[in-house]
């Protein structure tokens, strides 16, 4: 009595979601013999499986999961960058409104020597 086809593809899912999950967890591409070792198949094997369920090798599944997380903090350290721009730009306004120097140098119009 054999693995059904639907059962085979259930356990290769669940490998791959594995993998998936360990590359997305390390700091650098584990190599292709250490995922399919983990699985507990073959390399050439594994790197099937995992490209039929994926759509793409582990190295290129790699290379997105490392593009996506770059691209999310970039975003983040822009958002953060503008913020902090922000807070700096309302803080010299006030001094500005204030008539306090920025920088050491006062604001002539509103210390009163325009």
């Amino acid at each position: 009595m054999g693995i059904t086809a639907a059962a085979a593809d259930g356990r290769h899912a669940a490998l791959v979601a594995d993998a998936c999950r360990l590359i997305e967890a390390a700091e650098s591409l584990p190599d292709l013999g250490t995922l399919a070792q983990h699985a507990g198949l073959s390399p050439s094997h594994f790197h099937r499986i995992f490209k039929a369920q994926t759509g793409l090798t582990p190295k290129a599944y790699a290379s997105a999961h490392r593009a996506n997380r770059l691209r999310h903090a970039l975003g983040e350290a822009r958002e953060c960058d503008r913020r902090h721009l922000r807070c700096r730009l309302q803080h010299q306004q006030s001094l500005l409104r204030k008539g306090r120097p920025i920088a050491g140098h006062a604001c002539p119009r509103l210390s009163g020597r325009w």
